[in-house]
């Protein structure tokens, strides 16, 4: 009997442990998964621009007490921000597509776009689109270098003749399309660091320079470069003198925020749907303008980048709710949980029956015993009996001790007990008193 006690508080144990560990399970997953812990941001500490408006956002967030937070790690460039994000160390990233895309990550959204101008001779070959790069000497900034190589990459596939490649500095554009060196110089102002492609633009664009200067308009070769969006003129950041009245979007280089996809959606879409929200209160307090919007696409099924899953939530206006989210891990908890009950029920039924049946066997023997003392009536079968009554009670001590006993098995064995100690000590008292058996006569000698 002390078996079956031990296996029972052996199979209560196991049945615990399973349940806690799949609830520890289920609250670390959500947990993880949580407003609690801040979002880590890998971004190039030189692109001062995108540091300037993160920051505003991280800072909008601590005052207003909203969770998750947000914490940026500055890297060296873009490539190291991918290879953050690959590699697990940030949950996302500002990314240029076109030098670098992290594996398991999918876009959020754009944070802003950098065009592509063209500059060409005021009396050369005139220069629009990409396509008018074929063949053509390119002279490129070197942190535009990785633009030409997709552009090449579209011409291999439309069988055209690649560009070649001069590398130049924002001070040697003039002189090198002066002297014939290049034919055109392909690059975009913004990346150039202390404002000199700006104002390279603008002294360039000035009529009688010589030099004719215009955005990239989309055409057949941007359209199959995921990474070279055509963006809306209004959310290029294109210098107003660049701007055509006829040209509604222009090729960009685009900084977008990617989220590997394993950060849960919910966290994505709570991170999007707050940087739309306070998109004033960051341009204000950066101080630059938020022209940051969605990955460039006519839906989000149809964008250059795969999207997050919590980023086609917000756009999509789908967000759920707790129970919502979370409802496929609740049913599984509670199917599991009522399958070990189940079987914990089941096991202890059978314990339970086996039980039974030796409490039944104790009681029947109780009982018998009691009924054949009725019979005893000589003293040698008496202390037969005595020796049995004694085996039999050994036997209750034992029950009771193992503690497998309710009150009622309790009850019903202390009756069955007394019972049959009152059969014994009547029949001991009938043998005692009853006169001694005649003896047969002695033979004659």
């Amino acid at each position: 009997m002390r078996l079956w006690g031990f296996l029972r508080i052996v199979l209560i144990a196991l049945a615990v442990a399973l349940l806690a560990a799949f609830t520890i399970r289920t609250l670390r997953h959500i947990a993880a998964n949580s407003a609690l812990q801040p979002l880590k941001l890998a971004v190039s500490k030189t692109d001062t621009t995108d540091i300037a408006t993160l920051r505003a956002f991280s800072q909008e967030l601590q005052e207003r007490g909203q969770r998750p937070g947000l914490r940026l790690i500055e890297v060296e460039d873009s490539r190291a921000a991918a290879r953050a994000l690959s590699s697990g160390a940030s949950d996302l990233a500002v990314i240029r597509p076109d030098v670098e895309t992290p594996n398991g990550s999918s876009a959020v959204m754009r944070l802003r776009a950098a065009p592509l101008v063209l500059v060409t001779r005021a009396k050369g070959a005139e220069v629009n689109n990409l396509s008018d790069l074929e063949g053509k000497s390119v002279g490129q900034d070197p942190r535009d270098s990785a633009i030409l190589d997709e552009i090449n990459a579209a011409f291999a596939q439309t069988q055209r003749k690649p560009a070649t490649r001069k590398i130049l500095t924002a001070e040697e554009i003039e002189s090198a399309l002066t002297s014939r060196k290049v034919d055109v110089v392909l690059f975009t102002p913004s990346l150039n660091k202390d404002q000199a492609g700006p104002a390279l633009v603008r002294k360039l664009s000035t009529s009688g320079s010589g030099f004719r200067v215009s955005a990239v308009q989309p055409d057949d070769v941007s359209a199959i470069i995921a990474s070279l969006p055509a963006v809306p003129i209004k959310e290029s950041g294109l210098p107003a003198a660049l701007r055509e009245e006829d040209v509604e979007e222009v090729v960009c280089a685009s900084f977008v925020i990617m989220a590997r996809n394993s950060v849960d959606r919910t966290q994505v879409a709570t991170f999007t749907e707050r940087m739309f929200y306070m998109r004033a209160a960051i341009a204000k307090r950066s101080g630059r303008p938020a022209i940051f919007g969605a990955v460039a696409g006519d839906s989000v099924t149809a964008t250059a980048m795969p999207l997050h899953k919590g980023a086609i939530e917000y756009y999509e206006r789908e967000q759920k709710t707790f129970l919502e989210r979370y409802s496929d891990q609740i049913w599984i908890g509670i199917a599991f949980s009522g399958m070990v009950s189940s079987v914990f029920a089941w096991l202890l039924r059978r314990i339970n029956r086996r039980r039974a049946i030796h409490h039944d066997n104790v009681f029947r023997d109780l009982q018998a015993y009691a009924t054949h003392m009725l019979h005893v009536n000589d003293a040698d079968t008496l202390g037969v009996h005595e020796a049995e009554f004694d085996a039999l009670s050994t036997r209750v001590v034992e029950l009771a001790r193992s503690g497998t006993l309710d009150e009622g098995d309790v009850a019903a064995i202390r009756l069955a007990l007394d019972h049959a100690r009152h059969a014994f000590e009547s029949a001991r008292i009938r043998v005692l008193s009853a006169p001694p058996r005649p003896t047969s006569a002695a033979s004659p000698s």
